[in-house]
This record gives structure tokens, sequence and C-alpha cells, in this order.
């Protein structure tokens, strides 16, 4: 799996800066929660991206604005 954006806009050229804020992993889940500074305007976000965890296997991330 290639995890290389958050609502359609690419870590690598749509965002002016991408962090990885915080790893959290439980027996069935990854959260990861990103700091993301926009190309427009000055606001940070914060996103939430959940993995579930099946075996060896991620499935698609779910992430949501905090």
């Amino acid at each position: 799996m290639e995890f290389c954006d958050i609502e359609g806009k690419n870590f690598n050229n749509g965002f002016t800066d991408v962090s990885l804020d915080r790893a959290t992993f439980f027996d069935t889940e990854l959260q990861l929660t990103f700091k993301l500074m926009s190309l427009v305007g000055v606001n940070e976000t914060t996103e939430l991206c959940k993995f579930r965890v099946d075996g060896e296997h991620l499935a698609e991330p779910e992430c949501t604005a905090q």
C-alpha cells in the first residue's frame, strides 16, 4: 500500500509542510496523527488517519480532521 495523500492533496506538492505528530499502535488499528500546512493560507490542520490491521495487512486509511 502507498499512502501519500490526504483529501486528494499529495504530501510532496499539496502542502508546504507535513509532519508526523504521533503514531499509536493497537491490536487491530494503527493511528497516525499528521500536522499539515496548506499551500494556500496560513492555517495548520491536524488529521488523524486510522488503518485497520488484519494480520500483516493494513486497510486503506480513514482520515478525519481534528
